[in-house]
């Protein structure tokens, strides 16, 4: 369906630091008339819209909100999360909504990214998102760029959450050998597990979120919670906290089986 830009807002402006260094911040918004979502927000009504993160040009997340009101205020008040980098949301994703419909960045922004990205004399630090309803979508994009000579670090959720750290392929050799025995008994292609991340990185209260319990899941259950001090710890404040993580094991066709996690802002499930 053919889209219309219906609002076209740039502004420049700067923020200086206690320290009185200086960075620069460009922010610009898009908004077009879209109802691509149209059946998706019909199907699910309780839905208000939700907000899609990119890096770069890639969509990495997904935040649902059915609360009432301006989706930009929103925030961390979402009340449904999807990281599109897991091999476990996108499966759960997929499986509750079948007809949401994830818009590309504007070959606009794109092409600005990539004039930036040459650029030698600066560090940048991008932020990009769509918040979509049943009618819209608004691209709001904003740019952090300093002096090269500053040393600057970025805040990432993301890199401070719980990791496996134990060797994941010699893992995945044991299910599979472990799936050879068990398989008559499988039902599901992957199965996802939620636990917590305990402060010195011991995996506890394991329990199976999706999928269908059999004598290989229980044996996955059992393995993970073997694995003894295989886990770095999310960290907050710079102190290593206790957090959630989600475990997703995933049979492939040739029967070779892929492990993956993720402790980006995970939500008790059981």
């Amino acid at each position: 369906m053919k889209r219309y830009l219906s609002i076209l807002v740039a502004y420049l402006f700067f923020i200086f630091n206690i320290n009185a260094q200086v960075s620069r911040q460009t922010t610009f918004r898009l908004a077009f008339s879209d109802s691509s979502n149209k059946v998706f927000f019909v199907e699910h009504a309780k839905v208000n819209g939700f907000i899609i993160e990119y890096e770069k040009d890639t969509p990495i997340s997904i935040a649902l909100n059915y609360r009432k009101g301006v989706l930009s205020n929103v925030g961390k008040a979402y009340d449904e999360f999807y990281d599109l980098g897991f091999e476990g949301d996108r499966y759960s994703l997929a499986k509750r909504y079948k007809r949401l419909a994830i818009p590309p960045l504007p070959a606009l922004y794109i092409e600005y990214m990539a004039g930036i990205t040459e650029r030698t004399d600066i560090k940048t630090y991008c932020e990009a998102r769509a918040i979509v309803s049943s009618d819209s979508v608004v691209y709001e994009f904003s740019q952090y760029y300093y002096p090269d000579s500053l040393d600057v670090y970025i805040f990432n959720d993301k890199d401070n959450t719980a990791k496996f750290n134990g060797n994941i392929v010699e893992f995945e050799k044991v299910l599979e050998s472990s799936y050879n025995k068990h398989q008559q008994n499988l039902v599901d292609s992957i199965l996802i597990f939620q636990g917590i991340v305990n402060y010195d990185g011991h995996l506890t209260s394991i329990e199976l979120i999706s999928g269908q319990n059999s004598t290989f899941s229980n044996f996955v259950k059992q393995r993970l919670t073997d694995l003894e001090g295989t886990w770095i710890p999310a960290i907050q404040g710079g102190r290593p906290v206790r957090s959630l993580v989600d475990i997703c094991i995933q049979l492939n066709g040739n029967k070779g089986i892929v492990m993956s996690t993720c402790g980006w802002n995970r939500r008790k499930r059981y």
